[in-house]
């Protein structure tokens, strides 16, 4: 499959990402709706560009579709389990633990001012 756009999956990013999807099929009982790679670059798409759903190109079909599949994934945990998928992989290319054994949290305090009207 060719991509249309720079944030569309590779190959081997589908493949990994199908996997995901299929091992959970069968615990959430419908099934993958037949164009999901479009949906998932569709949604790539929205993170890569930071646009608002509805102004996803109309080629990847209505935007509420796409918003609605990104929704489903979200709350079935699937979108959590291929984050801890990628993750495990990334760690264990670069030779480490596959679990981090350490986290680290950063804030900042900026400071805002309201306007008034």
């Amino acid at each position: 499959m060719s991509n249309k756009y720079s944030s569309d999956t590779s190959d081997k990013e589908w493949d990994l990402i199908e996997k995901i999807i299929n091992k959970r099929k069968g615990q959430q009982g419908r099934p993958p709706p037949k164009d999901a790679r479009r949906l998932w670059d569709a949604m790539f798409y929205v993170t890569k560009n930071g646009c608002f759903w509805r102004d996803l190109p109309k080629d990847f079909g209505h935007w509420k579709r796409v918003f609605n599949y990104f929704n489903r994934l979200k709350h079935r945990g699937i979108i959590e389990d291929l984050m801890n998928e990628t993750r495990t992989k990334v760690r264990r290319q670069i030779g480490k633990e596959s679990s981090p054994s350490m986290g680290i949290i950063d804030s900042q305090s900026v400071k805002t001012r309201s306007f008034k009207k």
